[in-house]
């Protein structure tokens, strides 16, 4: 969770959170508040700035998420293996952890969002944001897509690859509160705000 003056953006893993906070930090903006600790919990906004500051979410479509999550539990944090992951997507719909996830952060889906960065457009939301609030030069913008951010884990990102589209609904139907903030970050992208 990265908190400023006028908006905080919670961290929901696997959505571009980390690159956010290094951004923000090598561009030295005035932060107030930065969680860094990821354990279980830990990083979920405090309730006092519900409702007193904007809220800005950072999220992905949820199929690639949990594509990238598993990933990163197999490659990076070791806590799996591909043998004990016979078929990933079956894996995935059983220890699917992105509704309450999303939950811890936004109230139980009560969140009202300003405004959202979609991983996917992340430079590009991400800038549009933060011109918003900090009125950017046009070198602090370029500066953005110039900052040295974590190396990208490399997986195939073909979701038909990894799930049927039985599963993709499943994974939804799953994830209600996931499915409102996509659809809310997708039917009208940041750009349209403005």
């Amino acid at each position: 969770m990265i908190e400023f003056e006028k908006f905080f953006i919670p961290h929901i893993g696997k959505t571009g959170g980390d690159s956010i906070k290094a951004i923000c930090k090598e561009m030295n903006l005035p932060i107030v508040n930065i969680k860094e600790d990821m354990k279980k919990g830990k990083h979920k906004p405090p309730k006092h700035l519900f409702g007193k500051k904007d809220a800005v979410l950072s999220i992905r479509k949820l199929p690639h998420r949990e594509i990238s999550k598993i990933n990163q539990l197999v490659q990076i944090d070791k806590t799996i293996t591909w043998e004990e992951v016979v078929n990933p997507a079956e894996w995935i719909l059983k220890e699917l952890q992105a509704e309450r996830e999303i939950k811890n952060n936004t109230i139980n889906g009560k969140l009202d969002v300003k405004f959202f960065i979609r991983s996917e457009f992340l430079l590009e939301d991400l800038e549009l944001v933060l011109d918003y609030y900090f009125d950017l030069t046009q070198e602090q913008k370029e500066k953005i897509y110039t900052i040295k951010t974590k190396d990208k884990l490399e997986y195939n990102r073909n979701v038909s690859d990894w799930f049927t589209p039985e599963q993709i609904k499943e994974l939804y139907r799953k994830s209600p509160t996931w499915k409102k903030y996509e659809n809310l970050a997708y039917e009208k992208p940041i750009i349209k705000l403005f």
